[in-house]
């Protein structure tokens, strides 16, 4: 990990034998949180059911759930200017409390393969830095990792432009949508 001031800084980086568009499309929908990742201790909770909107913004887009926030993968911020590359909190339930902000990259290295680069960081001070430390690296990390696992798995298993050929988009993939 990365210490930037206040900031903690986790780094994780691997190859995923996925195409990069269907990375970023996973990260385009926020209602798949507690479906794959029902296990989960950050990711499990909340409704199954909502309203997703667009919002586009002057470097990208914002794909959010209507009706609730702050309780799972809400929301992620899409920046779309010389690169793409994808923002959004995670609530942690326990330890100090707040959000984990994870920024995540795909750089395409082939058809089927990405360079898959997640940055997870939290603003901290003092105790609660020192606190947040010890447990992520104690808890928390794995946690991570499982999910992380979770979508590599099920975005391998489907390859590129294949995937789509059966698919019935609905109002839950408005980011996937925007994203193309």
């Amino acid at each position: 990990d990365l210490g930037l001031g206040s900031r903690r800084v986790h780094r994780w980086e691997g190859e995923w034998k996925a195409n990069w568009m269907l990375i970023l499309e996973n990260l385009a929908d926020p209602m798949h949180g507690p479906f794959l990742h029902g296990q989960s201790l950050t990711l499990s909770r909340g409704a199954l059911e909502d309203d997703m909107r667009t919002t586009r913004t002057a470097d990208g887009f914002l794909v959010e759930r209507e009706g609730q926030r702050g309780v799972n993968f809400d929301w992620s911020e899409f920046y779309c200017r010389d690169s793409i590359w994808v923002r959004l909190d995670i609530p942690l339930p326990f330890g100090p409390k707040g959000v984990l902000r994870i920024l995540c990259f795909a750089t395409p290295i082939d058809e089927n393969a990405t360079l898959v680069y997640f940055l997870r960081y939290r603003e901290l001070s003092g105790l609660k830095r020192a606190y947040w430390r010890v447990l992520y690296r104690t808890f928390w990390e794995k946690q991570h990792f499982k999910v992380i696992e979770q979508d590599r798995i099920i975005l391998e298993s489907q390859r590129g432009a294949q995937s789509r050929v059966a698919e019935h988009l609905s109002n839950s993939d408005r980011g996937v949508t925007e994203l193309r």
